[in-house]
């Protein structure tokens, strides 16, 4: 039971040891590994933007080409000139307004993305002495895993 008991305290010793070794030493590649998936969702929205809007623009293709009085309505809007017919109303609008909705638009946009955040342990790692230290304390655990919960001493 007592060798059990060894083996377990062992265990539990070292890999917490080897866990806070390898995190402090890896920490480089953590958090490159963190920033890659935060770029891979952000092109992944990006794609998924592109098609939604491939989507839309073969949808308008296809009409333009159901209706061709419909190419007369929309170029004006697309190109930013001034209808020609004189019953068109043209709301006046400010450069306020405009930046409103813009940032009314960002929120939104904000607010629907997920993507990945980096784990706060990983920002705590980021400070040199609490990295130095976490190094420092798994060397200890592992030293203390071999030393105290190691072999038995066989002999005298």
């Amino acid at each position: 039971m007592k060798d059990y008991t060894r083996l377990i305290f062992f265990i539990i010793f070292f890999s917490i040891g080897s866990v806070a070794l390898f995190a402090a030493l890896l920490f480089p590649d953590l958090l490159c590994y963190y920033q890659d998936k935060l770029y891979l969702y952000s092109l992944n929205d990006s794609i998924k933007n592109l098609e939604k809007l491939n989507a839309k623009y073969d949808a308008l293709l296809e009409n333009v080409e159901n209706d061709p009085n419909m190419l007369k309505r929309i170029a004006p809007v697309v190109l930013g000139a001034e209808p020609a017919e004189a019953n068109t109303v043209i709301p006046d609008v400010t450069a306020e307004q405009v930046s409103a909705v813009r940032q009314a638009f960002k929120k939104v946009e904000d607010e629907s993305g997920i993507s990945p955040v980096t784990p706060k342990w990983l920002d705590r790692l980021s400070e040199p002495p609490r990295r130095i230290a976490l190094f420092l304390a798994g060397c200890a655990l592992v030293f203390v895993s071999f030393i105290s919960f190691g072999q038995k001493k066989v002999g005298h």
